[in-house]
């Protein structure tokens, strides 16, 4: 079956700001925001782990109670360190409270953790710097599952887990982080892009489907749409040229995708 976006809760495309396309649940960015760079799918949003960079998310924007969902985010790792945090939302200390999501051991491990219900999985080969990976995190409550998968763009699945889920809980409506943990730890470096939470598990089907052989999910993005967005980049491109403001560094970091510079 394929994804079904009735199913979206929220999707940030990240193409220049940090709207949701489906509702209301708007990303704001902590810390100096220092803009956008080629994305998985056009634009992503450039994160610097100088600058305290992440995203926090409104109220109900991830689910609570005893919830199915599934959480995707590509990132493409400017460094890699022994911490970095992909996702996380809730509070306290008593099992299945708080979500977060991450890799861990310098990239060598994924871990889907619901608090004091961990699940860790090994990523090989390891998350290193200058590649895209695509990262989903998933809780089945009628399976009564969690897990988590990692796709490298080029090779495909690198990393696949999942378990049981352990003892009785119910996430809670706080701390709603994406590429960072609980308060803005463990933040990330690099670009990410296409992030998204969905209110069911997807089936491994449907996560090749987003992974898409590495060109990620385009539902967003047509035929004519995507000709459009990249004309558009292209006149900024030569609108900045004449100006000359601008130093071929960074035209190069906004436009190399595009154009050779």
């Amino acid at each position: 079956m394929s994804l079904d976006i009735a199913n979206c809760r929220w999707f940030m495309r990240m193409e220049d700001d940090l709207t949701d396309e489906i509702g209301s649940y708007n990303g704001t960015l902590s810390g100096a925001d220092v803009g956008y760079l080629a994305g998985k799918i056009n634009n992503g949003k450039d994160l610097e782990l100088g600058n305290s960079n992440y995203i926090t998310l409104p109220s109900l924007a991830f689910p609570t109670g005893d919830a199915t969902f599934t959480y995707c985010i590509w990132w493409k790792p400017e460094s890699v360190s022994a911490v970095n945090g992909l996702g996380n939302w809730g509070s306290g200390t008593t099992i299945r409270t708080r979500p977060h999501f991450g890799v861990d051991n310098s990239g060598a491990r994924l871990f889907t953790n619901l608090y004091n219900d961990d699940l860790n999985t090994t990523i090989s080969p390891s998350v290193t710097t200058g590649s895209w990976y695509l990262f989903l995190f998933f809780h089945d409550a009628a399976g009564n599952t969690k897990g988590g998968r990692v796709y490298l763009q080029g090779t495909g699945q690198i990393a696949d887990g999942s378990a049981a889920t352990g003892g009785i809980g119910a996430f809670i409506d706080a701390g709603r982080y994406v590429a960072a943990h609980f308060s803005g730890a463990n933040s990330l470096d690099g670009v990410v892009d296409e992030v998204s939470m969905w209110n069911v598990k997807f089936t491994s089907a449907e996560m090749d489907e987003y992974y898409n052989n590495g060109n990620g999910w385009k539902h967003w993005v047509g035929t004519g749409t995507q000709a459009i967005i990249i004309a558009s980049r292209i006149r900024d491109f030569y609108d900045e040229l004449k100006r000359g403001l601008i130093p071929p560094d960074e035209l190069r970091r906004r436009y190399g995708d595009l154009v050779t510079i």
